[in-house]
């Protein structure tokens, strides 16, 4: 038998790499097709797990088992083959592994940053190397069926603090990671060049820039059959985006600030409007630091990539739907 633990007791309300762990038990059970797979989870998560036709035992972990130090455990060298850990907190040579192989990662269609870094806890990163195999996060529960043949926009408003109980460095503590006018001036654009189009709000509370809200869920599952209703989603890193992910969904992934890097979190269901973008983004503090090295240059400058134009972006949108859509 092989177990996976999937901690998520230690950090309950992270949602992007809870999602990108669902990967793991289609992989783990391809690797070894001939022994029982058992997950051990928490929370919400079990409910996905369930849906996981790979997996053979889903269950909440016994008392024991929740003190076991599983950071230690994933990032050692000395491993039990029939154990596995995949945590939330970063492997110690997630980045120089990264800066070693970037141009091959940051072009992987279903691999980003939190893939990677599950991937080395298992000791199975030589695996980004083989076609062979999606990393793409998974669950096994059946698409809804939209009800109508409105073309149907998500666009992700705010991020609870991605999924965390304190800010980021540099966030402002609300969890916009767009300036709410420019979201404004976005929506109006896309309302104007293509009128028959819902746009969803998916945020915490209803801020009245989209024609119908999509509140957050305490059911990942429940998550999942709001996206399954949208035809695209328009959005920074965050949780929704993992989930978007999960559901094979369209997404434009963009950076409105100094914290989200596209380069390290797009699979192939991403579109990157890179030329909206400014190049210091390289230069602030962020994974590109953490790669590469330097000084981070964003205590210094004017914010400048927080003035992404919304303009350019919805007609970036327009654009890309159309060419989805042929």
């Amino acid at each position: 038998m092989i177990t996976l633990f999937l901690p998520n007791w230690l950090y309950p309300t992270n949602i992007g790499d809870s999602l990108v762990s669902t990967f793991i038990p289609r992989l783990l059970k391809k690797l070894n097709p001939d022994k029982q797979l058992q997950v051990i989870s928490y929370g919400k998560m079990l409910e996905v797990l369930q849906q996981d036709p790979m997996i053979d035992i889903c269950r909440l972990p016994y008392q024991q088992e929740t003190s076991m130090d599983f950071a230690n455990y994933a990032f050692s060298d000395q491993q039990d083959p029939s154990i596995k850990v995949a945590v939330a907190d970063w492997h110690p040579n997630l980045f120089s592994f990264w800066k070693e192989h970037y141009d091959v990662l940051t072009n992987h269609p279903s691999a980003n940053i939190l893939t990677v870094n599950f991937l080395l806890q298992l000791q199975l990163e030589h695996l980004l190397f083989d076609n062979d195999h999606n990393f793409f996060p998974y669950c096994g529960m059946d698409p809804q069926v939209k009800s109508n043949d409105i073309f149907n926009i998500g666009i992700v408003i705010s991020t609870k603090l991605a999924g965390k109980s304190t800010p980021h460095p540099g966030c402002n503590g609300i969890g916009y990671r767009y300036k709410l006018d420019y979201w404004q001036i976005f929506v109006n654009e896309i309302k104007k060049e293509m009128p028959n189009v819902n746009i969803y709000e998916f945020s915490e509370n209803y801020l009245g820039l989209g024609d119908y809200h999509m509140p957050y869920s305490d059911s990942f599952l429940e998550l999942f059959r709001q996206i399954d209703m949208m035809d695209f989603g328009v959005m920074s890193d965050g949780g929704i985006h993992h989930a978007f992910n999960l559901r094979n969904k369209p997404v434009i992934l963009f950076q409105p600030n100094i914290l989200s890097k596209v380069e390290f979190l797009r699979l192939s269901n991403s579109y990157y409007p890179e030329h909206l973008h400014l190049d210091c983004r390289k230069s602030c503090r962020s994974y590109f630091t953490e790669v590469f090295g330097g000084t981070d240059m964003s205590t210094s400058c004017k914010m400048e990539c927080e003035d992404l134009d919304p303009i350019g972006l919805a007609k970036y949108t327009i654009q890309t739907i159309k060419q989805v859509r042929k």
